[in-house]
């Protein structure tokens, strides 16, 4: 839990002396549905201080058990207002117009990014050598994954390049591994994804920390590297 506590921190730090609500980008997945659960029984994660969003959603309804806001809404959303979360709303007809519906209210700027990665290098639906990658104009992309529900609408790198904080979780030997080999070659991005978080913050549990500490080169290339 000690992962938990570190990111609990860094969110109440970001609020303090804010007048206004600062904007939260959610991510899904095991460890976030451990975080979520952890921030609602210590109380101390003021909810009231955040607008949501989400930093992709499967293709699938809200009540589904692989939706990330549904995972949020049977976590962390307990007893919000409704109008504070700005939801993916993956049951879309048309994920391509949800993309861009999406993309019309995302700020220009999110002040906290919460992430997880994937064993396989990927962040939010970012996938190794996936077409949401390649986005320039784009903010908001539909994508294929190669895991099931394949269908996905994720930020694309844009998000991640503009986002005041970045927060990258990772828990397990296998994700301090690939968080090593990333730091390799710090610039092949189709390879491995959660090489755009270079340079920001990433915070590993004790599995994860173990694994890093033994197969990271010297070189972190300016990524702060939060031991848990």
């Amino acid at each position: 839990q000690a992962i938990f506590q570190l990111i609990s921190s860094l969110l109440v730090d970001a609020t303090k002396d804010k007048g206004e609500a600062l904007t939260l980008m959610l991510t899904g997945g095991r460890t976030a549905s451990k975080l979520y659960d952890y921030l609602v029984s210590k109380g101390e994660f003021v909810t009231g201080k955040y607008s949501y969003y989400f930093g992709d959603e499967r293709c699938v309804a809200p009540d589904h058990i692989d939706s990330s806001y549904g995972l949020a809404r049977s976590t962390l959303f307990q007893g919000i207002e409704p109008h504070s979360i700005e939801r993916i709303k993956g049951e879309a007809s048309s994920p391509e117009d949800e993309a861009v519906r999406y993309s019309a209210i995302l700020p220009n700027s999110i002040d906290i990014l919460l992430l997880t990665v994937g064993e396989d290098g990927h962040i939010a639906s970012l996938f190794p050598n996936g077409k949401a990658l390649s986005q320039e104009q784009k903010v908001v992309y539909v994508t294929d994954a190669p895991k099931v529900p394949s269908n996905r609408i994720t930020i694309t790198p844009n998000v991640i390049h503009s986002a005041k904080q970045v927060i990258v979780m990772a828990a397990g030997n296998e994700k301090g591994k690939i968080l090593a080999r990333a730091l390799i070659k710090p610039n092949d991005y189709d390879e491995l994804p959660v090489r755009l978080t270079i340079g920001l913050i990433w915070i590993l549990d004790h599995d994860a920390s173990t694994v890093f500490k033994q197969h990271a080169p010297n070189e972190y290339h300016k990524t702060r590297i939060i031991y848990a």
